[in-house]
């Protein structure tokens, strides 16, 4: 992951597939990979971000 602000705007990239594909539910998974936890707190971040 990586971030930056460019400009007025702000630049999120992502790498990893493992927040986004089957892995988000642990279906393939052990519990102790906390991949949903990770994606709602990008949610919340790249949320809080937003200019109202």
């Amino acid at each position: 992951m990586a971030e930056n602000h460019y400009g007025d705007g702000y630049v999120f990239a992502i790498g990893d597939p493992w927040i986004y594909n089957e892995y988000i539910d642990h279906a393939l998974l052990p519990e102790s990979f906390e991949n949903l936890k990770a994606a709602k707190n990008l949610t919340d971040l790249l949320l809080g971000k937003v200019k109202k």
